[in-house]
């Protein structure tokens, strides 16, 4: 089970990790960066507004609300809006059809006569050059506009029901714009370096799914947060077992920093050995796990999992009675080297070391890599 953890671990901190360094990543991009250099606005002309006037019927020739309500009868009217679109007086609508459950929905009418907007490629392409205006940097070599594309439903990014015509400009910035089929409003301007900008606020708000929406407690953020609890949990039982093993002592340091005699902690020594049966040093045996008394005062045996029992680096054997091997022994070593003896020094404590031979005064321990003769020292 021990390993099952530590894999589940391993895992967890990989992919929190990697998440981890997007966020901190395009976070210092967003904030360091300067918001000029993201301007979606770079091409897109200032909207001028015209005021309608209402006082004078005559002179506007509106057709009257009374009339446009006689029209949709069969439509129950939530709000009128009156805008401009070519300079033209145009209702916007939003109704609901009668017994449907659906919500409300815009239509577009001409408020001189009501008669349906209906809005041609040519007009959506006229539109479009009216709100791009040039700088310094294309004004020797006007932009050429490339005629509008319908976009997919799933595809546009905008949050409407109308269609979605994309307008794309060949500039130095290659310039998007974004126009509603139906009423003609420009809905955005985008360019390449929006584009940079909108990756890096997907990597810092793991906003990989288009159809997240506006929400920001979507799918990928539940899954983070389900997996950062699992690391914790698993964390947890990770240093809960190392406890239960003896790895975490205080009386170790306190030993190291005040040079305290540790002979009341254990009477015993290791002896070690090389593979052809060398001695090679004596040490005392201490606290804690056997790797700890074999790396202490310094490190003698590297590891890469830090004493988890997952690397197999600290593999010993035992010369004499060997203990009771654990889970983590029987993953990583082969039964043939179990019955030689061989067992993780991480996996075990001094505890374990005391009870093979309480009466004797030495354990008689053989490095068993190449690796671990060439760092070893005394």
């Amino acid at each position: 089970m021990i390993l099952s953890w530590q894999v589940l671990h391993r895992w967890l901190a990989l992919i929190i990790g990697l998440q981890l360094l997007l966020w901190i990543v395009s976070g210092l991009a967003l904030n360091l960066i300067p918001s000029s250099v993201f301007n979606t606005e770079l091409h897109r002309k200032p909207i001028e507004t015209s005021a309608i006037s209402l006082v004078n019927p005559g002179q506007t020739k509106l057709a009257s609300l009374s009339t446009l309500a006689a029209k949709l009868m069969d439509k129950h009217l939530v709000s009128i809006e009156l805008t401009l679109l070519f300079d033209e007086p145009m209702y916007q609508v939003q109704l609901i059809d009668k017994g449907q459950l659906d919500g409300p929905h815009l239509a577009y009418y001409w408020a001189k006569d009501l008669n349906p907007v209906s809005l041609s490629l040519d007009n959506l392409s006229l539109l479009a050059r009216n709100s791009y205006q040039a700088n310094a940097e294309n004004a020797t070599s006007p932009a050429s506009f490339a005629k509008p594309l319908l976009l997919p439903t799933e595809e546009s990014g905008f949050q409407t029901q109308a269609p979605v015509y994309l307008v794309a400009v060949n500039d130095e910035a290659q310039t998007r714009i974004y126009l509603n089929g139906a009423s003609g409003e420009v809905l955005a301007h985008k360019n390449s370096r929006s584009t940079i900008k909108q990756w890096l606020f997907m990597l810092h708000f793991m906003d990989y799914a288009p159809e997240n929406g506006l929400t920001f407690n979507h799918l990928w953020i539940q899954i983070i947060a389900l997996f950062s609890l699992l690391l914790g949990v698993s964390g947890t039982a990770l240093v809960i077992k190392r406890l239960y093993q003896g790895h975490y002592s205080l009386k170790s340091p306190f030993s190291r920093w005040f040079g305290l005699s540790r002979q009341a902690a254990s009477a015993q020594v290791i002896r070690v050995f090389d593979k052809q049966n060398t001695p090679l040093s004596r040490l005392s045996l201490e606290s804690g796990a056997l790797l700890t008394s074999l790396n202490h005062p310094k490190e003698r045996i590297k590891t890469q999992c830090g004493g988890g029992g997952s690397c197999g680096l600290c593999m010993v054997r035992f010369m004499d009675t060997a203990p009771k091997p654990q889970e983590a022994d029987i993953a990583k070593i082969s039964r043939r080297k179990l019955e030689q003896g061989y067992r993780l020094s991480c996996q075990h404590d001094a505890a374990d070391c005391q009870t093979l031979a309480p009466q004797q005064t030495e354990i008689n321990i053989a490095l068993t890599t190449r690796g671990q003769l060439n760092t070893w020292c005394d």
